[in-house]
């Protein structure tokens, strides 16, 4: 949790917006979190927060739905309105944090969690969104190099059961090396351990989508039918899948 030199500081009511001080409510609405980090990232304005919300940003699965075309055509349909109808430039800093705030929103629900400012100021929050816009190149990155992993790590076919332990291994790699329909590898498909463990401490951002990933919902039955169709693909016409 982030601190403050001045000491703690009292839980702002949820209508509140605060710019230097750390949040420490925890029962902030969606829509409250939504205009506080609006505040955060420049949009001083209570009538620029409300239309952007009412737009299409009201709830956190508004967010999560979003994609960075969206913010695209959002911010083009702002700045085409005239001053009656609420025309809004967003300028190319604050579509850049718009679009970090949609992929911070999703991060939290690749690891099965929900999301929160609580303990967070302005500072903290931005750090945080330049992490989820990390995050986002890097599963760009990840799954344009998909196709030149999975080459280099295929698991073979599957000749015998006795072959399975090992032949395992190298299917995890494999799946490892496709990026899911959620952004998250495909390994998480097949992972060990069902219930999602997100308070322990990962390598890394990716290892603990793998472990965290929920396996419930539309992401995981179309991530569920590749990874069957791979190992499909793999023991078909052997012994083993005989």
């Amino acid at each position: 949790m982030t601190s403050v030199e001045n000491g703690p500081q009292l839980a702002p009511p949820a209508s509140y917006l605060v710019r230097d001080h750390v949040i420490t409510a925890t029962n902030l609405s969606e829509e409250a979190v939504t205009k506080q980090v609006l505040y955060w990232t420049g949009f001083r304005s209570d009538s620029n927060k409300n239309d952007i919300v009412d737009d299409g940003l009201q709830s956190f699965n508004d967010v999560k739905m979003m994609s960075e075309e969206d913010i695209n055509a959002m911010t083009t349909s702002f700045a085409n309105r005239t001053a009656v109808n609420g025309i809004i430039f967003l300028g190319t800093r604050r579509i850049k944090y718009l679009k970090a705030f949609t992929h911070w929103i999703r991060d939290f629900y690749r690891v099965s969690s929900v999301p929160s400012i609580a303990g967070l100021s302005e500072e903290s929050f931005k750090s945080q969104m330049d992490r989820a816009a990390s995050r986002a190149i890097v599963r760009k990155n990840m799954e344009k190099q998909t196709k030149t992993s999975a080459e280099a790590a295929p698991p073979g076919p599957l000749q015998k059961e006795t072959q399975w332990k090992h032949w395992e291994e190298k299917f995890t790699n494999y799946a490892k090396a496709h990026i899911g329909a959620s952004g998250v590898p495909l390994s998480y498909v097949i992972r060990e351990n069902d219930q999602p463990r997100p308070t322990i401490n990962y390598p890394d951002f990716v290892a603990k989508t793998i472990a965290c990933a929920p396996l419930p919902g539309e992401f995981y039955d179309a991530d569920k039918t590749t990874v069957f169709n791979m190992i499909v693909s793999f023991t078909t016409g052997k012994s083993s899948g005989d």
